[in-house]
């Protein structure tokens, strides 16, 4: 697939600002940045940066399309065919009780729990595999030890060659091959929705959440092996889908049922048997990824390279004491000191996946300086496993990732410490799927100019290009079944392309024999057609192809479901074969490996069962069928084709660059002056990189401004020194190109200017790129000095990751930023100035630092305030006059008429005329002569640079005035304090919520799930991390303060507190009846003109009235938003208290058929009443519950008070679900 056009309009000057995704303010993009808000919000945050990405199709085309029609061997395979999925369908239905037990009828679906789901599909794989030459592997119990996200997948499918290799009952990511997640129902948790006109993508709640969730544990198999894609299987109740993701977004089948006819559980079958002899590279893996065996030659020495070395050097900044070696005196030796020799293996294998067992003569070690190897031993975790990737036919040993971008959907950009084989030096790779687009150059190839121009400061490229996959020639497993792992067993048939020519799709047709070895490499039937490809292919995001606008392949909307049910007859079977025509011949079933049935149900064995039964033509569905008898399905699934599904999706290659410097992050300084000459260098290459090659960078941003430790000589003496390394320039754009290249353009908004935050569609200038320096310099001492802010986290969000929203509701620029450079010249939080001082406070307002982040203030606040002075003076546009919506008028008032009875003069004692303000008077202030300067001194580096270089100048900086990260003191920050009137659960973080109805949000657990589906983990929660709201843009209303609110006595406290154990009820019945208002004020207004109360708020409200004269403070239910504050007067009656105002304000506004009111003692119609004066029964009565705090319940928007009952009622005549 050859390159796309560029942005879709293409009058724009640059690819917008996409400042909607969250992935542009994540705080864990930056280096040593590691704030993991709880999974589901994280998931949330992941599904808002992928919006329409999703391509929803008939199973038929995905076969065809992304399963290469590999099935269709399937009805002529011995094993398999329709014989196969009449047992498969019997083991199915008798695991879930679906077996009629008489003639011409069924059992109806009893929604197992997901438990019993998994539980089933273990068994039947047991007996029947579902995939050939694989095995189902569950592992919804615990979650990977090494696994920081603490992902728990139901179950996989992993190749019988890697069974002993394994860990039972936990989730094997390296090794799988199929994903498959069980849910229990219907619809009720399918993320994908096959007739919703706006997208496939499903809008409830809890259906987002699985779709947060399958996606989190793609990204995760993505993470721990090589891919271009992953295939995952979806069960929900008795339906499925197939999906394939890869790095653009996700392509996804209809909803199959396989339970309920033979032809469901065939098109399962079917699904499962073509993913078997699909190729490596078309299930998705990377043929140039060759998966390292334990005892290999390349594992062997990456484990001896990970020790220290006594030629290694410290990196710390500061002179060589004593003799140094070569590689570090003479850099040309690097390339050539301890690189392999000689045609044979005499010293090291030249394949490093062959097997190993010492060699007599391998080559010396080459030194580096320490952190390299630090960073280099802690790639290599146990249980990670370890690749050897190529790049240009030169091989680099890897193990675990040192930097990983979040998403599933996105670059997915992965840094490496690794190991180039050839000449056994350590050097770094960036892993990536880079935009593919008309005009854009990749990162390799513009670094490539400016090492030839001589730009310093910037990676040295070793080699860089695009990844194709392997042609499959005659020794080339057509059948992927097998992984790189078992390549091992026979390890000189590794070859690898080197080649970077166009792919091109030419490929023959092979007749196999039907045959397979224990390796997988099944290669057909004699019937099947097999495809091989005969060239390389270039990896790219294949699910991008179907964008509406530019993608080659379309989903065909007139393609029929796949089963389409007929008009109801009932099937002509019984069991047992007592009415049956005929009964398949049972063949034998092996029996279940013994790990497999450890967690079998006993009744699903298939010994036990009774004869299978017979099945006549008359089946309920069928293939295939004609459109017209589903002329509705197919309107649907055409109309939402219509709505341009897919638009989201961005079309990426995969692409590897290998640099030479291995650098630290930029939060490693150890002195602000080192620090601002770090900066100072980074300054200096962008300013090189435009001046010589016109490359505008485009990202400045603290991950992005490295640290490259070196050795120097300097007066006849070695010395280690730091220098700024500018790097990632993937987003970089040349001077030339001045239309849009691409859909949409992500920077990092934590650094990006105000300017282009306030307006994202504008193109970057070179002040915006000079100002992210500024805000890089912020960031920096924030984390690293001392300073007056006590809550770094606070001021990260204020200042970096937050935002604001405007009137048209855009989400712009955060607020301290704002403030700080904007609106003023001082860094500022909310409305006090931020100072940095060393860390014993000796050296405060006058450390060098305050001053340049004051100078470098005051000169980019020139820039705002001449915009905002130029706004001002440029003429209003006219505002379009909206009519006013038609609506009844009301009479209007008469001058004299009286609204609250109080004139201003009576109230406060004096009169005052207002004093309009002078149209001449000018809010903004015209700009200085000097402002203006400092404006046209920004269009180049000369300004800046010298403001950096004139500061390490001066005199005064502290050699040591750095703290320890102060990004550690995050977890230290204390809670919200309680809101005065009451805590609510949601507001102090206990919910009162049953396990089965809301989940640990510090556990990635999928969604909210009955509590017989809960996954329990056996290991030790890791610590809570502060939660942050990446999107509050609706803020919590402020708290109301209590007044005249008596101390809570002991008996109150304790009523007060929530008790765990005391479930929401689901429903409810009200046990008295109500009566209609009385002839008094109306309570409120209602569209039925009639104004009920609830039992319970009517007796609380009387009850209140008749023994509390004084203010009852009521707590604010779990879900309400702030407290809520009831004051009721003492009166003479429960009447009065009903009919008076304040009475109003405790009672809850509902609709009810009777329309009676009780009144205190619980029976309707009494006019007079006596509050409860006993509590020595068990039941508290409404108004002690009331009196003493306790939780409220809230429906319709009201708050009211709620019994402590903890077994839920039925309400007669209607019942309404609670969510």
């Amino acid at each position: 697939m050859s390159e796309k056009p560029n942005a879709e309009d293409p009058n724009l000057d640059t690819s917008p600002i996409n400042v909607d995704r969250h992935k542009t303010r994540d705080p864990s993009r930056n280096p040593d940045t590691d704030i993991r808000p709880p999974a589901p919000e994280k998931r949330n945050n992941a599904m808002k940066d992928c919006p329409k990405t999703t391509v929803l199709m008939r199973l038929s085309q995905f076969h065809e399309e992304k399963l290469h029609n590999a099935a269709k061997g399937f009805s002529k395979d011995k094993k398999h065919g329709r014989d196969y999925a009449e047992r498969v369908w019997w083991e199915f239905n008798n695991a879930f009780g679906t077996l009629p037990k008489e003639a011409k009828k069924k059992n109806p679906w009893p929604n197992p729990t997901e438990k019993v789901i998994s539980d089933a599909w273990e068994t039947v794989d047991a007996l029947h595999h579902f995939v050939p030459n694989h095995f189902l592997h569950i592992s919804d119990e615990h979650h990977d030890p090494n696994d920081p996200a603490r992902d728990k997948i139901d179950g996989s499918f992993i190749h019988d060659s890697d069974k002993d290799a394994i860990t039972p009952d936990y989730p094997n990511w390296a090794d799988m091959k199929f994903l498959v997640e069980f849910k229990k129902g219907d619809t009720a948790k399918d993320p994908f929705d096959d007739h919703n006109e706006d997208g496939p993508d499903a809008t409830a709640k809890t259906r987002r959440a699985v779709r947060g969730q399958i996606m989190a544990y793609a990204e995760r198999v993505f993470s721990y092996q090589h891919r271009s894609s992953v295939f995952f299987l979806i069960v929900m109740g008795n339906k499925f889908r197939v999906m394939c993701w890869d790095r653009s977004g996700v392509a996804v089948t209809e909803a199959v049922n396989y339970v309920h006819t033979v032809e469901g559980t065939e098109a399962l079958l079917e699904v499962t048997y073509a993913f078997s002899k699909l190729s490596r590279a078309n299930q998705g893996l990377d043929t140039t990824a060759t998966r390292l065996l334990e005892g290999s030659c390349g594992w062997e020495r990456m484990d001896l390279l990970a020790n220290p070395s006594a030629n290694d050097l410290d990196y710390t900044e500061g002179v060589i004491e004593g003799d140094i070696h070569d590689v570090f005196a003479k850099p040309e030796e690097t390339a050539t000191y301890g690189s392999l020799s000689g045609e044979d293996d005499t010293n090291l294998h030249h394949d490093p996946t062959f097997s190993c067992s010492g060699h007599a003569t391998p080559p010396p070690v080459v030194p580096v300086l320490s952190h390299v190897r630090k960073l280099f031993r802690d790639s290599l975790v146990p249980g990670f496993p370890r690749y050897c990737l190529v790049v240009e036919g030169y091989n680099y040993l890897v193990g675990k990732h040192i930097f990983i971008a979040s998403g599933m959907v996105g670059r997915g950009t992965r840094g490496y410490v690794a190991l180039e084989w050839e000449t056994q030096r350590f050097v770094f790779l960036k892993d990536s799927w880079r935009a593919y687009y008309v005009g854009v150059e990749s990162e390799g190839a513009m670094l490539s100019k400016l090492n030839e121009e001589g730009v310093t400061n910037v990676p040295t490229v070793v080699r860089y290009g695009d990844v194709y996959d392997e042609p499959e020639n005659d020794r080339s497993d057509k059948d992927g079944s097998h992984d790189s792992k078992d390549t091992q067993a026979n390890p000189g048939n590794v070859s690898h392309s080197s080649t970077e020519a166009e792919a091109h799709h030419d490929s023959v047709v092979e007749e196999g024999d039907g045959e397979s070895n224990d390796r997988g490499e099944g290669r057909g039937t004699k019937d099947e057609v097999v495809e091989r490809r005969l060239e390389p292919r270039l990896q790219e995001t294949v699910n991008a192809r179907y964008h509406p606008a530019y993608g080659d392949q379309h989903v065909d909307p007139n393609l029929p479901p796949y089963l389409v049910r007929l008009p109801f007859r009932h099937e002509n079977w019984a069991v047992n074969g007592k009415t049956a025509p005929k009964t398949p011949a049972k063949t034998a079933l092996s029996n279940p490996s013994p790990n497999q049935t450890a967690k079998a149900v006993p009744q699903l064995q298939a010994h036990t069962g009774p004869n299978l039964p017979a099945f006549s033509d008359t089946s309920t569905a069928t293939k295939a069928a004609p459109p017209s008898t589903a002329r509705g399905v197919k309107r649907k699934f055409a109309a939402m084709i219509a709505g341009h599904q897919g638009t989201g999706l961005r079309h990426m290659v995969h692409s590897r660059l290998i640099v030479k410097e291995v650098c630290l992050p930029i939060t490693a300084f150890t002195s602000s002056k080192q620090l601002v000459r770090i900066l100072y260098g980074c300054i200096i290459a962008h300013a090189m990189a435009w001046t010589k090659c016109k490359y505008m960078h485009r990202d400045v941003s603290a991950g992005n401004l490295l640290i490259y430790p070196y050795v120097r000589k300097v007066d006849d003496k070695y010395r280690i020194c730091w220098r700024g390394l500018l790097a990632d320039w993937e987003l970089a754009k040349h001077a030339s190109k001045t239309a849009a290249m691409q859909p949409q353009r992500t920077g990092t908004w934590h650094f990006m200017s105000a300017y282009l935050l306030l307006n994202p569609g504008r193109p970057t200038t070179i002040p915006d790129e000079l100002e992210a320096y500024l805000h890089v310099l912020i960031y920096a001492v924030l984390r690293r000095m001392r300073s007056n802010i006590e809550s770094v986290l606070h001021f990260l969000e204020a200042y970096f990751s937050g935002y604001s929203v405007k009137v048209n509701r855009e989400v712009c620029c955060p607020e301290a930023k704002t403030l700080s450079i904007v609106k003023g010249c001082t860094l500022t939080m909310v409305d006090d100035d931020v100072t940095f001082s060393t860390p014993d406070g000796s050296l405060g307002q006058d450390h060098p630092i305050n001053k340049l982040i004051s100078d470098l203030l005051k000169i980019f606040h020139s820039r705002y305030a001449i915009l905002r002075w130029e706004k001002r003076l440029a003429p209003k546009r006219a505002r379009q006059k909206t009519p006013a919506p038609k609506r009844p008028m009301t009479p209007p008032l008469e001058e004299d008429e009286d609204f609250d009875g109080v004139e201003p003069e009576e109230l406060f004692g004096r009169k005052v005329e207002p004093q309009p303000v002078n149209d001449e008077e000018e809010p903004v202030s015209e700009p200085t002569p000097k402002m203006y300067d400092n404006l046209k001194n920004l269009d180049d580096h000369a300004l800046i640079a010298t403001i950096f270089r004139n500061s390490l100048k001066e005199h005064g900086w502290p050699q040591d005035d750095v703290v320890p990260d102060r990004q550690n003191e995050i977890g230290l920050i204390p809670e919200v304090l309680p809101q005065a009137g009451g805590t609510s659960d949601q507001d102090s973080g206990h919910a009162t919520t049953n396990k089965a109805e809301a989940a640990d949000p510090e556990d990635p657990q999928d969604v909210v799930m009955d509590e017989v589906d809960v996954k329990p983990d056996s290991l030790s929660p890791v610590a809570a991390a502060p939660t942050i709201d990446p999107h509050p843009i609706h803020p919590d209303p402020p708290p109301i303060e209590a007044h005249d609110s008596a101390p809570p006595t002991e008996v109150q406290e304790a009523s007060a507190a929530p008790d765990p154990s005391l479930g929401r009820p689901a429903k409810r019945r009200r046990k008295d009846p109500v009566v209609k208002e009385s002839d008094g004020p109306p309570l409120a207004e209602s569209s039925t003109r009639r104004v009920t109360r609830s039992r319970s708020a009517a007796n609380a409200a009387a009850a209140t009235a008749a023994v509390a004269p004084a203010a009852v403070v009521v707590a604010a239910p779990a879900v309400a938003p702030a407290a809520v504050v009831v004051a009721v007067p003492a009166v003479a009656t429960a009447a009065a208290a009903l009919n008076g105002r304040a009475s109003q304000a405790s009672t809850r506004v509902t609709r009810s058929k009777s329309g009676k009111l009780p009144t205190a003692n619980g029976r309707a119609g009494a006019t007079t009443s006596r509050a409860p004066t006993t509590t020595r029964t068990t039941r508290t009565t409404t108004a002690a519950r009331t009196a003493s705090g306790t939780k409220t319940r809230r429906r319709g928007g009201v708050a009211a008070a709620e019994g402590t009952q903890s077994q839920p009622t039925r309400r007669s005549a209607r019942s309404t679900r609670r969510t």
